[in-house]
């Protein structure tokens, strides 16, 4: 397995979440940041890397699982403040999203206690 800094991703995701929520209150130079798919960011890159390797523990796959849905939660928002002018509907997607990035912060904890 390569090695990875769980740690950092922790505080990277809990930044995205930060910028996500920036930009639902108007701050839409964050889009092109914020637009990318979940192999594009760090987390995705090692989970991309390490699948073969880590396909039967069942934390990875629930993670990778995770990691995707937050990245389409993401591009959901993005696609709904272009044709939504109404805050409420975003701010209930930014919390169906957050539900999911909580899970994720506590997997990459398990992820770190089981490989590192």
């Amino acid at each position: 397995m390569k090695a990875f800094d769980f740690d950092s991703a922790k505080i990277k995701h809990s930044l995205w979440s930060s910028r996500l929520r920036s930009f639902i209150y108007g701050d839409m130079a964050l889009e092109n940041e914020l637009n990318k798919n979940e192999h594009e960011c760090g987390l995705g890159k090692w989970i991309d890397t390490n699948t073969v390797t880590l396909q039967k523990s069942s934390v990875f796959k629930k993670l990778q699982e995770i990691h995707t849905n937050i990245h389409e939660h993401t591009q959901k928002i993005i696609a709904l403040s272009k044709q939504e002018k109404d805050f409420v509907i975003l701010l209930e997607n930014y919390k169906d999203y957050e539900v999911e990035m909580k899970q994720l912060l506590a997997l990459l904890d398990e992820m770190k206690k089981e490989w590192v």
